[in-house]
């Protein structure tokens, strides 16, 4: 939490940044399954083969519509 009794998380950050219009919802849905998988991860939890395809999907799919949204501006 900070100091105004906000969440102050990765989620609530993406969350943010879509309802300001900055982040498509599709891109923050990707985002979201990213972060997920890294808290999986960290916690040593099984992961199945097609998600780790999938997240690597999800991560080219984020990365190009940053490197779109470079070349726009």
């Amino acid at each position: 939490m900070r100091n105004d009794g906000r969440e102050y998380s990765l989620y609530s950050i993406l969350k943010e940044l879509e309802k300001q219009n900055y982040i498509p919802k599709n891109i923050v849905t990707k985002l979201n399954a990213i972060r997920m998988a890294g808290n999986i991860a960290v916690h040593d939890a099984e992961t199945y083969e097609d998600d780790k395809i999938r997240n690597v999907h999800n991560f080219i799919d984020v990365m190009g519509f940053f490197n779109n949204l470079l070349k726009e501006n």
